[in-house]
This record gives C-alpha cells, sequence and structure tokens, in this order.
C-alpha cells in the first residue's frame, strides 16, 4: 500500500515536469523518485515533506545560480565567495528545522546523504554519456583505414555493393524427409 502510494505521488508530482521536455525535467523526475524510495516517507509525512523540500530546492537553486553569475567575475574576493556559501547553510539551516517539524532526524540525515548520493550518480552517468559520445565521434584517420589500404581489383566499388544489395536466389527447401515418394504419371 505504501509503495503504491508512493508511485502514485510520483506520478502526481511528475506530470508537469512530463509536459515539458528536458533534460532538467527528467533529471529532477529522477530525483524526485529516488528520495521517495530513500526516505520510505507515509502518506502523511510525504504530503507535508515535498512542498517543503520544493520551496528549499528553489531557493538553494537561486544561491547556485547567483554563485554562477559571480565566478564569471574573475576579480571576486574571498569575502564574496564566503557570503555566498553563508547564503546556501542559512537556506539549509532555515530548512533544517522545517524538515524537523516533519521528518526524524534520521530521515533528514538520510535525505541529505541521498541528496549527494544522487549527485554523484548523474555525474557517473553524465561522465559515461559523455566518454560514449567522444568515443563516437572518433572517426579514424583515412589513410590508417583498413579498407583504404586493400589494392582495388577489376571490379568496381559500385559493382561489388550492387552485389550486396541484390536479393540472393535461394535454392527450394528439399521434400521432408517423412512425405512419401510419389510415383510420377504420365
Amino acid at each position: 500500500m505504501k509503495n503504491i502510494f508512493l508511485i502514485s505521488l510520483f506520478f502526481t508530482l511528475s506530470i508537469p515536469m512530463f509536459a515539458q521536455q528536458g533534460k532538467g525535467n527528467r533529471v529532477e523526475s529522477l530525483k524526485i523518485a529516488y528520495l521517495s524510495n530513500q526516505l520510505n516517507l507515509d502518506p502523511k509525512t510525504a504530503e507535508l515533506f515535498w512542498p517543503i523540500y520544493n520551496n528549499y530546492q528553489n531557493e538553494l537553486e537561486a544561491v547556485v545560480l547567483e554563485r554562477r553569475k559571480l565566478n564569471q567575475n574573475d576579480n571576486r574576493t574571498a569575502e564574496e565567495i564566503l557570503d555566498q556559501e553563508q547564503k546556501a547553510l542559512d537556506i539549509k539551516k532555515k530548512y533544517n528545522a522545517q524538515f524537523l517539524k516533519v521528518m526524524d532526524n534520521n530521515q533528514i540525515n538520510r535525505l541529505y546523504q541521498s541528496e549527494k548520493e544522487f549527485r554523484k550518480i548523474i555525474m557517473r552517468r553524465s561522465e559515461r554519456m559523455q566518454n560514449r559520445q567522444d568515443a563516437g565521434n572518433e572517426q579514424p584517420n583515412r589513410m590508417e583505414s583498413p579498407r583504404m589500404n586493400r589494392p582495388m581489383n577489376d571490379r568496381s566499388m559500385n559493382e561489388r555493393s550492387m552485389e550486396r544489395q541484390a536479393p540472393r536466389q535461394m535454392a527450394p527447401p528439399p521434400p521432408p524427409a517423412s512425405a512419401p515418394a510419389q510415383r510420377r504419371t504420365r
């Protein structure tokens, strides 16, 4: 029953995300599913938790975006960097108090731990996909290709490709061994 509720809650929360296409929405829906699985929230707790968590995420995201804008400036001072980190820490402290109203300490610890694990999983997947793309984009040098180093024989490449495309004539299958031999009538 609990799993059914969590699955239905996941789909309810993720319907707007699926309406908009994009990698960010897909990652968010995966994160919701992952956290739901890791936290094992009962229905009442889940109903209270997700709105708080969404607000927490929105505030943290605003700080991260601000930090990215400031990172583009090479002339930042150490104080500016620390101010950004302090803003993120203040948000975490603020929401930690709100999470404590809904969940116990173990669940909150699991939440923070699960978020870190999820980030690691996403980073690994992203690296694997990047490696696949890099491997797919590598094209051999034409001079190193074994096909290019083969001597050409009398037939042209067009003739060979036509042979490959032409349907092959197959011999009719032999009669089944169990069928009685038929007599020829003239």
